[in-house]
């Protein structure tokens, strides 16, 4: 079984708290979440909606351009009609991408800052990680100090990309996992002078074809994200 992505949700942002628009997923689907709040380093971030979501690592705080960043999750989502709501102190500018995946039964996350990375090609890098055979890993990649940016990667599969309420630039891309470790990698032309955000987020889909699911995560996300 392979984990396989469903909808990209629509970008969402305004002063906390902001709501998604309406979408409906399947039961039991997982619910990715990148979440920003660009109100000050060390702001808080609560993602909400149908069903629990949760941290999937603590919030990163970019003192040099005032924002939060944060990666959350819905492991299991219930059925039906829905939103997803990101909250800080009241009137905080806000900012989240949310995406529906299916078969995963486990995710986990990693996430930086890079100052000055580099214009060239794939010049943005994020942390290199074990994706199994089946596995899918979400990266995801902000400009942080400029709006005027175009962010594109190199490879994988594109999964949304502009700049979200004309402030925060961003690309979204998807690697199959293969049975070896993929560091996620993105291109922008002002990566010289610029800080950038990389999350990425791990799906991971029961073991197949010998050995426990316990066994295959381990291996996986431990020889990942040591």
């Amino acid at each position: 079984m392979s984990v396989s992505w469903l909808q990209t949700i629509t970008p969402w942002a305004n002063p906390s708290p902001v709501s998604s628009g309406s979408f409906t997923p399947a039961a039991g689907d997982q619910i990715p979440v990148f979440a920003l709040n660009g109100s000050g380093s060390g702001a808080s971030i609560t993602i909400t909606g149908t069903g629990g979501y949760s941290s999937l690592a603590s919030a990163l705080n970019d003192s040099p351009t005032g924002k939060t960043l944060q990666p959350w999750a819905n492991s299991s989502c219930s059925s039906g009609a829905q939103t997803i709501t990101n909250t800080g102190t009241a009137g905080n500018a806000m900012y989240a991408w949310a995406f529906e995946y299916a078969s995963a039964v486990s995710l986990s996350a990693t996430h930086l800052v890079q100052a000055n990375p580099g214009a060239g090609a794939g010049a943005i890098l994020g942390t290199s990680v074990y994706a199994a055979a089946g596995a899918v890993l979400l990266a995801f990649c902000a400009a942080l100090s400029t709006s005027a940016a175009t962010l594109t990667s190199p490879s994988g599969t594109n999964r949304g990309s502009g700049t979200l309420a004309t402030i925060i630039p961003y690309c979204v891309t998807e690697y199959t996992g293969a049975g070896a470790n993929i560091t996620p990698s993105f291109t922008c032309s002002v990566g010289a002078s610029n800080r950038f955000y990389v999350a990425q987020i791990l799906l991971t889909p029961p073991s197949v074809g010998g050995g426990s699911s316990a066994n295959n995560l381990d291996g996986g996300l431990n020889g990942g994200f040591q």
